[in-house]
C-alpha cells in the first residue's frame, strides 16, 4: 500500500510534524551547499531547517552554477564559511576567525553532507578557500540543545542582556569531533549572533526523533 505524505513537511501523514513547526525569523542569511543524496535521507536535519528558518537558501552540489554563486555572494553580501580546520598536509592558506568576530558577517555558508563528501567538495571547489572560515567549538562529542556554556560566556561578555531560552535538551552523539548536524550549526550561529529563542526548533526535532 502506498504511503500518503504531507506536501509540506514531506513526512508520512501519520507522523506529520507540521503542527509543531514554529517559524524562526532572522536577519542573517543562511546558504547551504547540499549533497542531494543526503538531503533525501529521512534523518537529514536540513529538511527541518528549511521548514523552520525563514532566511535560508539551499544550493545542491549537482545543480549549482559555481561561477554565478561566487558572483552573487561577493557582490551582495559578506559571507563566512563554517568549516573545520583541515589537515595541514593540504597546505591551504585560509583565514580562520574567532567566534567573537562572527557578527562582522551577514551571511553564513554551511556544507550539508557526510564528512567525506563535504571535505571532497570543499577541496575541489577552491573558491571556498578565499572565504573567511569559522570552526564551531565543541567541548565534547555531545551537542546539547540547551547550548554549552562557551556560547553563553562569550556572548555574556559582549552584552548582559542575552536571551536565555528555556528549551528542551536534545543530545546527538557525533561520530567525529568535527561533526555537526546542519540544524545544530544554524541554531548555534543564530543563538549566538542574534540571541534568538530557538526552543521551537528543539520541539520539532524532538517530534522528528520519535519517527526513528
Amino acid at each position: 500500500m502506498t504511503r500518503c505524505y504531507c506536501e509540506n513537511c514531506r513526512y508520512p501523514k501519520k507522523v506529520c510534524i507540521c503542527s509543531y513547526l514554529v517559524k524562526v525569523n532572522h536577519k542573517t542569511k543562511i546558504i547551504v551547499l547540499a549533497c542531494p543524496k543526503e538531503y533525501k535521507h529521512a534523518k537529514n536535519t536540513l529538511r527541518l531547517a528549511e521548514l523552520v528558518f525563514t532566511n535560508i537558501d539551499i544550493l545542491f552540489f549537482d545543480e549549482m552554477n559555481h561561477e554565478q554563486v561566487q558572483i552573487d555572494l561577493f557582490k551582495s553580501c559578506n559571507p563566512i564559511l563554517l568549516f573545520p580546520k583541515v589537515n595541514s598536509s593540504y597546505k591551504l592558506d585560509v583565514n580562520h576567525i574567532t567566534l567573537q568576530k562572527l557578527n562582522d558577517y551577514d551571511t553564513v555558508i554551511v556544507i550539508d553532507a557526510t564528512w567525506r563528501k563535504a571535505l571532497k567538495f570543499y577541496l575541489t571547489n577552491t573558491w571556498l578557500h578565499s572565504l573567511s572560515h569559522l570552526e564551531l567549538p565543541r567541548e565534547s562529542s555531545m551537542f546539547d540543545f540547551s547550548f554549552n556554556s562557551y556560547f553563553h560566556d562569550v556572548k555574556q561578555s559582549q552584552s548582559e542582556t542575552m536571551v536565555k531560552p528555556e528549551i528542551k535538551v536534545y543530545k546527538r552523539k557525533a561520530k567525529l569531533d568535527k561533526s555537526f548536524s546542519t540544524l545544530e550549526v544554524i541554531v548555534s550561529v543564530l543563538t549566538f549572533k542574534e540571541s534568538l529563542d530557538c526552543s521551537g526548533v528543539a520541539n520539532v526535532l524532538a517530534q522528528r526523533m520519535k519517527l526513528f
